[in-house]
C-alpha cells in the first residue's frame, strides 16, 4: 500500500541478533596508603592487569557481570 506521497513503505531488515558478553572490573588498593581504585577492562586483557597489579604491591580484586545486548527492533517506521 502505498503513502499519500506515493512511496512504498520503508521497512528495513534488522540483522544483528542479541549477543552477551562479560565485562570486567579490577579494584585495587595500595596496602600502605590504602588509596583505592577501578579501572574496566576486557577478558583479553584482565588476567593480565591483575598479575601486573600483584606484582607491583597491591591488593587486587577482580569483579566479573555479564552484559546482554538485546537485538535491534524496529520503534518507528519511516514516513
Amino acid at each position: 500500500m502505498d503513502d499519500e506521497l506515493g512511496y512504498e513503505p520503508y521497512l528495513p531488515e534488522v540483522r544483528q541478533a542479541a549477543s552477551s558478553r562479560p565485562e570486567y572490573q579490577i579494584h585495587y588498593r595500595n596496602p600502605h596508603t590504602g588509596e583505592e581504585h577501578t579501572i574496566g577492562t576486557d577478558s583479553v586483557s584482565v588476567w593480565n592487569q591483575r598479575k601486573q597489579l600483584i606484582d607491583a604491591g597491591y591488593q587486587v580484586a577482580v569483579a566479573r557481570r555479564h552484559v546482554t545486548i538485546g537485538a535491534w527492533e524496529i520503534v518507528e517506521e519511516a514516513a
